[in-house]
């Protein structure tokens, strides 16, 4: 059955946030700044498995977001790690409360064109179809995301909503955090600016699994975001951010898989990685 919720009324919460990417370009180290936020950012909160997409949070503001690139729609091109990650997710104690789609999702975009290339070239899509419980591609990466969404909300037991973007604005992100614990990035985030959330760690997602979200985001702001020479915000003075959030058991992993991310010539050199671990 699906448990198909309203979008809850926001209730916010007071918090009194650190301007991180102030601090980074300022050469403060990432490790410090992490240490000197108050224990609550790291507390336990109901999670929200939302988009990566630092435009969207949940929208109970009471909820921590645990972001997946299109709330993982990419392993539909893998569907053993698929069927691994739902079961992981379901039998976790720290699920989801709420899994939730968006609109203009960039990840259900790319699903949705690689779908339709494979079509053309008379490849089959009917597994992954079936997964999704569909016959037919559907025309839109909003439909795409909407029906992956609640699929897997429903094979998790989580709540499932759909969010619209309540103002247009384009992609502004400086950077991802890579999370494999308990985080507020509320604590670290100021008007104006954004973030991609991986949380995907949490979820025990394989190492090629992460690596290729980490660079489709990387992409993403690359390509459609501040650090895209073609943006009015350009800056060639600016870095982007690899921020790594983890407890001891999955720190050097995090960092390698980064690291192997920030090589790519792609970015022009442009990422920078930095750790900090939780004890």
């Amino acid at each position: 059955m699906e448990n198909t919720i309203e979008a809850p009324t926001p209730e916010k919460i007071k918090i009194q946030a650190v301007n991180l990417l102030e601090k980074l370009k300022q050469g403060v180290n990432f490790a410090e700044v992490m240490k000197s936020l108050p224990e609550e950012a790291y507390a336990h909160k109901g999670k929200c498995a939302c988009c990566s997409d630092g435009r969207f949070e949940p929208e109970d503001n009471k909820m921590e977001k645990a972001g997946l690139a299109g709330q993982g729609i990419l392993l539909l091109f893998s569907l053993d790690e698929l069927k691994t990650f739902v079961e992981t997710m379901r039998n976790n104690p720290d699920k989801p409360e709420a899994i939730a789609s968006h609109v203009a999702c960039g990840a259900a975009g790319l699903v949705l064109k690689e779908l339709q290339a494979r079509l053309a070239k008379k490849e089959s899509i009917e597994s992954i179809l079936v997964w999704l419980g569909i016959n037919n591609l559907p025309e839109t990466a909003d439909e795409l995301g909407k029906i992956f969404t609640k699929r897997l909300a429903e094979e998790v037991g989580s709540d499932y909503y759909h969010m619209e973007m309540q103002e247009s604005h384009d992609h502004n992100e400086s950077g991802i955090i890579v999370s494999s614990i308990d985080f507020d990035e509320r604590f670290i985030k100021v008007p104006g600016q954004q973030f991609f959330n991986s949380s995907s760690a949490q979820f025990g997602v394989s190492d090629e699994y992460l690596k290729t979200e980490l660079t489709k985001l990387t992409e993403i702001a690359f390509h459609h975001g501040k650090m895209g020479m073609e943006s009015a915000k350009y800056n060639p003075a600016d870095n982007f951010y690899l921020l790594i959030i983890s407890d001891k058991s999955q720190a050097d992993r995090l960092q390698r898989i980064a690291s192997e991310v920030s090589f790519n010539p792609d970015f022009s050199g442009k990422i920078r990685v930095k750790i900090f671990v939780k004890k």
